[in-house]
Parts: C-alpha cells; sequence; structure tokens
C-alpha cells in the first residue's frame, strides 16, 4: 500500500487551502494596523491581507508568491513586536508559500497530456516543497545532537512543564529513548523519503511522529505544516511519473 495518489493539480490546490488556513490564523490573529510604526508598516499589513485574501478566494499563483513574501516581510519587521510573528514556523509557511507559488499547475483546469505541466517536464513547486521537508528534518537532527536533548533532559523538562508538573514519575530511561527514537526517524526521513521503496512505511512513520508532536508538544501548527509537506510526496512530479501512475491507477480499476 502507497501513498494515496493525487495529480499535481489536486496536490496543489489541497496546499493552497491549507497553507492559506495556516496564514489566517498564526499570522492574521496577531496582525493588525494598531501595530504600524509607519506608512510603511501600514502598507505591509495591508499588503499581507489582499494577498491572503487573493490566496483563499482565487488561484493565481502571484497571490502564492506575494502571500509568501509579505509573510516573510512581516517575520522580519514585526517579530520584535509579537512573539507569535517571529515563531519559526511564520519563516517556513513563508517559503512554502513562494515554492508553491512556482508549480505550473493552476486552478480547476482539467490536466492535459498538453497542459500538464505547461511548457515543462517538471513541476518545481512540488519538488522544492520535498526538498524543504528533508532539510527540515536534516537541521532538525543536528539541532538535537546535544547532551542536554541526547540525554532526554531535555523531553523531561517539556513533560514537566507539559504534563506532569512536580509529581512526574520516574521516567527517565523513557525520555533518553524517545530523544534517541526522534532523532533516528528524523535523520531516516530525511533521507528515506527519496527513496520509493522506503517511502511507503517512512511516510507513515512520519505521519504517526509529527501527530504525537502535535499531541504531546507545543508545537501544532509546526505539526501541521510539515504534515501538509507530505502533500507534495502523493504526486508526480514529472509528465513521465505521471503518465506511469495513470497507467497503474487504471490497470487497477480494470
Amino acid at each position: 500500500m502507497t501513498l494515496p495518489p493525487l495529480t499535481s493539480r489536486q496536490a496543489v490546490l489541497g496546499l493552497r487551502f491549507g497553507f492559506a488556513l495556516i496564514a489566517w490564523s498564526q499570522v492574521g490573529g496577531h496582525l493588525h494596523l494598531g501595530m504600524a510604526r509607519s506608512p510603511w508598516h501600514a502598507a505591509l499589513i495591508v499588503a499581507f491581507y489582499i494577498m491572503a485574501t487573493g490566496l483563499s478566494l482565487t488561484w493565481g499563483r502571484t497571490w502564492s508568491v506575494g502571500t509568501g513574501i509579505a509573510l516573510a516581510l512581516v517575520y522580519h519587521v514585526f517579530g520584535d513586536h509579537d512573539g507569535a510573528l517571529q515563531r519559526h514556523q511564520v519563516w517556513l509557511l513563508a517559503s512554502s508559500l513562494v515554492w508553491l507559488g512556482l508549480s505550473p499547475v493552476e486552478g480547476w483546469r482539467s490536466p492535459t497530456a498538453a497542459s500538464w505541466p505547461p511548457r515543462r517536464e517538471t513541476d518545481p513547486g512540488l519538488r522544492l516543497l520535498r526538498v524543504q521537508l528533508s532539510v527540515l528534518y536534516a537541521f532538525g537532527v543536528l539541532h538535537k545532537l546535544t547532551p542536554a536533548f541526547l540525554s532526554g533532559d531535555r523531553l523531561e523538562a517539556i513533560a514537566v512543564e507539559q504534563w506532569f508538573g512536580s509529581d512526574l514519575p520516574s521516567l527517565h530511561v523513557g525520555f533518553v529513548a524517545a530523544a534517541w527514537a526522534t532523532v533516528g526517524i528524523e535523520l531516516a526521513l530525511a533521507v528515506g523519503l527519496w527513496h520509493r521503496s522506503l517511502r511507503p512505511f517512512l511516510a507513515r512513520l512520519g505521519l504517526l511522529l509529527h501527530v504525537g508532536f502535535a499531541v504531546l508538544l507545543p508545537v501544532q501548527t509546526f505539526s501541521v505544516l510539515a504534515l501538509l509537506h507530505y502533500v507534495a510526496w502523493c504526486a508526480p512530479t514529472t509528465a513521465k511519473r505521471r503518465r506511469e501512475e495513470q497507467a497503474l491507477t487504471r490497470a487497477w480499476a480494470g
């Protein structure tokens, strides 16, 4: 059993919808004109809301790239005013929207051999989202290669803060095992998702990992963003691969 097959059009539209929801919930709830310290700041705030509205209601690639650029500027300009706007998931969302805007698939047009992708044989937007997820895991591993994390102390401190308070039971060995397992899984995901034979198993492992993060740790927005990146692995990124998957789908259906 493999990841559910999607056309590139379905993947791109699904990602646009998911990224738009996160943009409104993560940034829209914190960004307002009262934060503007100059006309330039006010113009940036208005530009973000215009771009985010276009992203939500239309299908042009310009809205995706524009929202991503606006988010990156919001991250740098207003991050010191509101900590929620300086979190790494805002920058991750900004880059994701720019990459998605590079996808040649737009709107609800029916894909044909001549129009998918138009004038090119690859879908750079989905490819870049795949690369971004791998880089994200690689840097996550590097960030965790510290005595504080590998000893389980960091996870234990989070458990005390989020769940147990001062009544934490004696589970240190479990935290050590969880720390090493997390590093191992993220390292496997950074490399293994590029291997077709390993992808079905690792994708499920990655989905479980991020659902666990969302439930147990205060990283819900980041977890949802990472989960959305898996949509890019469900669609073909080249015309040749798309034709192969269409033939396989017809074979199973017929």
